[in-house]
């Protein structure tokens, strides 16, 4: 049972620490399903107002997210991606050993102002796809791409399946990437697939493929959950040579 007076802290906190090393020492392993609040305060001895306290700084935390209408999970251990890399991030997964399985969410022309502005050229259609990429059963990464069709020398199925890299090399041929990294609030929509609150921060990796000639022929979003994935740059250390 805990008690205000422990160590001087308040009981939230008590209870944050005692979920926390519970978590971390494998109690409530990565993916189990959280106690309810009622279970949490019958068995710490504490109101529901201190456990959802709690519960929500852990979430803020990174240990804990909560799904609503299913209740709340621990966090898998969150994955460090480089973006110097020239791998995908599907790639960068499978290296790690990692199962990624890829979900077809809609396919076609569909209305994208962002990328009619873009890509339009002379009257030309745009096709495009949503999917869903998986790691380890759980949702990693919702991938949006639009091209012209004229300028993607490519298959329906090989854009379904391939890597974003592999589909630009082919989109490309010899041309530019441009990429834009920030951090976006998630809509109902991206919130709903990636199984997070609607306006928690995600973070969106924007891509631009141009052609030989300079023209911009591939459009890719890709929004990452901002709980199960951190990204980092390598710097190398410079030699500086001594002014004599």
């Amino acid at each position: 049972m805990m008690t205000r007076t422990e160590g001087g802290k308040p009981l939230y906190e008590q209870l944050r620490l005692a979920l926390r090393d519970d978590i971390l020492s494998g109690v409530y392993p990565p993916g189990a399903q959280m106690p309810s609040e009622i279970e949490l305060g019958e068995r710490y001895q504490v109101s529901r107002i201190t456990v959802r306290r709690a519960v929500q700084e852990l979430s803020e935390e990174g240990l804990l997210m909560r799904i609503q209408g299913k209740g709340t999970f621990v966090i898998s251990s969150i994955q460090r991606l480089d973006l110097d890399s020239s791998c995908s991030f599907w790639q960068m997964l499978e290296e790690r050993g990692r199962n990624v399985q890829v979900r077809l969410l809609r396919e076609g022309c569909f209305d994208d102002p962002e990328a009619e502005k873009l890509l339009r050229i002379n009257g030309g259609g745009i096709s495009g796809f949503r999917r869903l990429l998986m790691d380890n059963g759980e949702p990693g990464v919702v991938e949006d791409l639009a091209f012209l069709p004229a300028r993607l020398e490519i298959s329906a199925e090989e854009l379904q399946r391939l890597p974003f890299n592999r589909i630009f090399a082919s989109g490309s041929e010899g041309g530019r990437i441009q990429r834009e990294f920030r951090a976006v609030s998630a809509d109902s929509e991206i919130a709903a697939l990636l199984q997070c609150e609607e306006g928690s921060a995600i973070f969106l990796v924007k891509q631009v493929c141009f052609d030989r000639s300079g023209m911009p022929a591939v459009l890719s979003r890709s929004y990452f959950s901002g709980i199960r994935y951190s990204f980092f740059v390598e710097e190398h250390k410079l030699q500086l040579r001594h002014m004599e």
